[in-house]
């Protein structure tokens, strides 16, 4: 998994087909734990050079990914409201086909790992 450490990497995870984008805060449980639930998806992954995965650290306004929240906001158009999970803690997840937002969890360690495949696998048949 990938760091997002800037607008240039938001931009490469933006242009490519298809990329998931995992928001972790060090302070939180559930994100922790999140964590190690999408390093496993990763895994399941990793022949599969159509599909990025990065990590946001969104652990507050001083944060290395802490600059996506505003992209976050502008394009969450999700039921979930993934851009208020994403920064409170939850581990949140989103996949991007060519950088639109077509799925989200609002927390990875409430949903098990063949739920998240199945997720990835729709990332891969949608048009």
């Amino acid at each position: 998994m990938r760091p997002m450490l800037s607008e240039d990497d938001l931009a490469v995870a933006l242009s490519a087909d298809r990329a998931i984008i995992y928001f972790f805060v060090e302070w939180s449980v559930y994100a922790v734990q999140g964590r190690q639930r999408f390093a496993e998806l990763e895994f399941l992954y990793r022949h599969d050079p159509q599909i990025s995965f990065w990590i946001a650290d969104v652990s507050d306004v001083d944060a290395p990914g802490a600059f996506i929240a505003g992209w976050l906001k502008t394009n969450d158009r999700t039921e979930i409201n993934v851009s208020l999970a994403a920064c409170t803690g939850n581990g949140s997840i989103v996949w991007l086909k060519h950088g639109a937002i077509v799925d989200a969890v609002r927390s990875a360690i409430n949903c098990d790992l063949d739920d998240l495949r199945t997720r990835t696998e729709s990332l891969r048949l949608t048009s």
